[in-house]
């Protein structure tokens, strides 16, 4: 990333709104006030956060600086507490609520077959068994293969081994400005998910880093990626969006709506009672995730480097760079591929810009998503842990065979990826 001087680019001068002082605004950015940090933060989309995230920011924005100073006291403790058992007793309970509706259908539709009302109350619990049934998930179809991409295997291989994890078991390639890893099937096979975006605009180290960071959560005793409590919270809010009501009563409603209040009453009782449950969990599993994404962070510089992981840090809050230069492919403002375009923007972010981006991440209110600590936490934690040297680096050769790799897949998939985000343009908004 280049971090260019606002000389070169179209800027306009402008006074701030509260303290009267100078702006420089540079075309296509956010203006913004370095004397008083004016629109430093503005209103961001709403990305809709399911019930279980809403409640993890809740207790985050309560108890996340205590966590922070308990993990910089205790840096070499794994996430596991008192809370994580009782979360797998919840979970446990969920499971078996689970088999009881089913066996209560396959009962039902048994001793009361040819009866009207048996048979209804045995359709209904077989459809509520399906609908919530705990789904460990398949394999995603969208993997590269070894043969295809042996250099990147290769280097994801060699972290995994640096860090004591285990080997994947495969590799996805997606269109988002993102980076994942999962667990897929009861054997819990593993899978790094690596978007293109992202990945195009990375340093060498930083691409370490972020290896680092996701494998880290395979061996990092984070409870909810597990196959057991993971499906439990999947099963218990899919339980609360079948059950609960739109509304109790319609404007209007006829006779037989009105004669469904009191169902409708008590639906929603049982989702309020299925909300708390949801509550109990976010909190028993909060503390044991917040410590499980801050040692995935402690592998991260331990195999990449501090320097290389705050960096990584830094860019993933440049998405909306990514969505600037998106905006300009799918409009025909830009020249050359898709993949060079976001390049160039990339390698045109005036320094105002980054100023900006840095002192957000000093903003405790400022996370890459509700299930991630506060980006300043994160980095205050790391700073702690003191300046550390990369454990990995990808040699010279290596890193020749993996951009050409890149490139061919890049080539090869920017027809479907510009399609994705014309179908799906709100996501750059």
């Amino acid at each position: 990333m280049v971090v260019t001087s606002e000389s070169v680019l179209s800027v306009q001068k402008q006074y701030c709104p509260e303290c009267g002082e100078e702006i420089v605004a540079v075309k296509g950015y956010i203006p913004w006030c370095q004397a008083c940090n004016w629109n430093l933060h503005p209103p961001h989309k709403d990305k809709n956060p399911t019930l279980f995230e809403r409640y993890y920011l809740k207790i985050g924005n309560f108890a996340g600086e205590k966590l922070l100073h308990a993990v910089m006291t205790q840096p070499k403790s794994k996430p596991t507490s008192l809370g994580v058992i009782f979360a797998y007793l919840i979970a446990g309970a969920v499971h078996v609520t689970s088999v009881v509706v089913l066996a209560c259908g396959i009962w039902l539709a048994i001793a009361g077959w040819g009866n009207f009302f048996f048979m209804a109350a045995a359709l209904l619990c077989l459809i509520v068994a399906w609908v919530t049934r705990p789904r460990i998930g398949k394999m995603p179809k969208n993997t590269v293969s070894r043969a295809e991409f042996p250099t990147l295997y290769r280097i994801v291989d060699e972290v995994s081994e640096k860090m004591g994890a285990k080997r994947v078991d495969g590799i996805t390639i997606d269109f988002a400005y993102n980076a994942a890893f999962g667990s897929y099937g009861l054997s819990r096979k593993n899978v790094i998910h690596l978007g293109v975006p992202l990945i195009s605009v990375l340093k060498p180290e930083e691409f370490v880093a972020l290896l680092a960071h996701e494998l880290g959560h395979g061996v990092n005793g984070d409870s909810t990626r597990g196959v057991f409590v993971g499906t439990a919270i999947r099963t218990l809010l899919e339980w609360q969006y079948f059950i609960k009501p739109d509304q109790i009563l319609e404007r209007n409603g006829s006779l037989v709506e009105l004669a469904m209040v009191p169902v409708n009453l008590l639906l929603l009782l049982l989702s309020k009672g299925i909300e708390g449950i949801v509550f109990v969990l976010a909190h028993l599993l909060w503390q044991n995730k917040q410590r499980a994404e801050y040692l995935a962070d402690a592998l991260a510089a331990q195999v990449g480097g501090l320097q290389a992981k705050l960096s990584l840090l830094e860019k993933l809050h440049l998405e909306h760079i990514f969505a600037f230069a998106m905006q300009r492919i799918l409009t025909g403002g830009a020249t050359g591929s898709a993949a060079e375009e976001i390049r160039s923007q990339f390698g045109q972010i005036p320094a105002s810009e980054i100023e900006r981006v840095r002192r957000l991440e000093q903003s405790a209110d400022v996370r890459l998503d509700s299930t991630h600590p506060p980006t300043a936490y994160r980095i205050q934690y790391l700073r702690s842990r003191g300046d550390t040297a990369p454990a990995y680096q990808i040699s010279t050769e290596d890193q020749m065979l993996l951009d050409k790799e890149w490139r061919q897949l890049e080539e090869k998939t920017e027809t479907r990826f510009i399609r994705y985000y014309r179908d799906h343009s709100y996501l750059l908004y």
